[in-house]
């Protein structure tokens, strides 16, 4: 070995004296970063697997009619499984539980959970629509009507309109809610049938005020 290797080898081995100990903390963080990643994505895949099977379940049991189970499997997916998305579909399951079983008070109290904390638009406009119609069979249609005008303009702007018919003939305005049915069908509302029934209903009502 030449001196300039040997000065070359010094200066390697001076730095490493230094610096060695730098670098492997650096190696086992950064190893410990990705261990630890790796762990979080399967722990959060494992638990969104768990949800989606205890949400399977409970669709079963709504649908064999076994209330009092599927609530209490709805209550463990929300509880436990926060995280997922499962969290939200689970209070909308109970939302719907409740409304059939009249609690139109804790309906509300779902829904509006839901409207507030789902991480998936789509979901949220699903609890504002089912909230909106909760209150207006609850009789409150101001209140009905303040959560369905925030909707904007969505892709289920056609399901809007049509509560905010609903809302406007309940409270009387025969004009706006005639207003609200055409302009659902004109988005294209998916119960064609149900809602030209409306409009006829309203028409029927018309002429025989026109009556004398």
């Amino acid at each position: 070995m030449d001196q300039n290797e040997e000065e070359q080898l010094e200066r390697l081995k001076e730095w490493w004296r230094k610096n060695g100990k730098f670098v492997i903390a650096g190696l086992v963080i950064g190893l410990a970063t990705v261990v630890g990643t790796r762990m979080w994505t399967d722990a959060r895949n494992s638990a969104a697997e768990a949800a989606s099977q205890q949400y399977e379940q409970l669709l079963g049991l709504v649908e064999q009619g076994d209330t009092a189970q599927a609530e209490q499997v709805a209550g463990t997916v929300f509880t436990e499984y926060s995280d997922t998305p499962y969290a939200s579909l689970a209070k909308l399951m109970l939302a719907r539980l409740k409304v059939e079983q009249g609690d139109l008070v804790a309906a509300e109290a779902f829904l509006r959970q839901v409207m507030d904390s789902a991480g998936q638009d789509e979901v949220r406009m699903i609890a504002r629509l089912r909230l909106a119609r909760v209150l207006l069979a609850d009789g409150k249609t101001d209140a009905a009507w303040s959560v369905i005008e925030s909707a904007g303009s969505t892709s289920a702007q056609a399901d809007a309109e049509i509560i905010k018919g609903d809302i406007n003939l309940a409270q009387g305005k025969r004009v706006e809610a005639r207003a609200s049915y055409e302009r659902a069908m004109a988005l294209g509302a998916g119960n064609p049938r149900l809602l030209q029934m409306k409009l006829d209903d309203l028409a029927l009502a018309s002429e025989e005020v026109a009556t004398p």
